[in-house]
């Protein structure tokens, strides 16, 4: 429990300095800078940082020590503390407490993650039923990832005309693209660009990541948060990348793409038979 904590509270000070970079410089930080700092709290999330832990514990230390002077007799150094005696176990309160709250934590973990279990169960039968309903057969494209010395060519599977629904892509290492657009539109030239970056980047990666964290952390309210700005700050990002280099034409179509998608999300939304979309971007 001990590290999980830090790892709480490493990605809750993370998140709050997303949100205060955001909220004191709205209009000088970048959407892909944004993206990046979220990236970055999820990342603290899932790695213990045990220098930041001995930290954290000596601010705690000194807190609750303050305060057990006035307020009641509890000291910190005393957690785990357990006695043996005639072949007895005597354990104090604090680790009774660390106990309790080991067990609502995985049976917290647990829930959430069947929870997810049955959204990805739900939405890959939807997507098998928008494959098979696809009016154009599937075509098989080319992106290369990576960086300067490393490039990996990976395949994306690209399905046009999808009916009922928005543009968007699954998979981690055979990626596919659902496009509702029909063939030859530049609003279809547009809507491939932009998930296409979503499959450069791995995107689908950095939200299993943070699928994991909410499944560890779902006491938090903060990862609760980052877990809903996440999604946000990622097509933001992505539309910023997508219109680099564009003229002013081309921007107010593409803005135009991004209202008609957003109307899709919402009529999607009202639908009870259309259930979220799991792992998608």
């Amino acid at each position: 429990m001990g590290y999980l904590m830090v790892m709480s509270l490493s990605g809750t000070v993370m998140t709050g300095i997303c949100v205060l970079i955001r909220e004191c410089r709205k209009h000088k930080v970048s959407a892909r800078s944004a993206y990046l700092l979220a990236k970055a709290a999820i990342l603290y999330y899932l790695i213990p940082l045990p220098e930041l832990g001995e930290r954290y514990s000596r601010m705690l230390m000194s807190i609750t020590c303050a305060v057990s002077r006035h307020v009641f007799d509890f000291s910190p150094r005393w957690s785990y503390y357990m006695i043996r005696a005639n072949g007895d176990v005597y354990i104090n309160s604090y680790m009774k407490i660390q106990y309790m709250a080991a067990a609502i934590w995985i049976l917290g973990a647990a829930f959430v993650f069947l929870a997810e279990l049955i959204a990805h169960y739900r939405s890959g039968k939807r997507l098998v039923n928008c494959m098979d309903e696809a009016k154009v057969s599937a075509e098989t494209w080319g992106i290369r990832r990576g960086g300067r010395f490393c490039h990996i060519q990976q395949k994306v599977t690209v399905y046009r005309d999808v009916p009922d629904g928005q543009d968007v892509t699954f998979g981690l290492f055979r990626p596919f693209i659902l496009c509702t657009l029909k063939e030859g539109k530049k609003q279809e030239e547009y809507a491939l660009q932009h998930e296409m970056v979503h499959v450069r980047r791995g995107d689908i990666f950095w939200k299993m990541l943070l699928r994991l964290a909410t499944i560890l952390h779902w006491w938090n309210p903060a990862v609760l948060y980052l877990y809903h700005a996440f999604e946000r700050l990622c097509e933001c990002s992505c539309d910023e990348v997508v219109l680099w280099g564009k003229t002013t034409e081309e921007k107010k179509d593409y803005l135009r793409l991004v209202v008609i998608e957003a109307e899709k999300v919402k009529k999607n939304k009202r639908k009870p038979e259309n259930p979220p979309l799991g792992i998608g971007v």
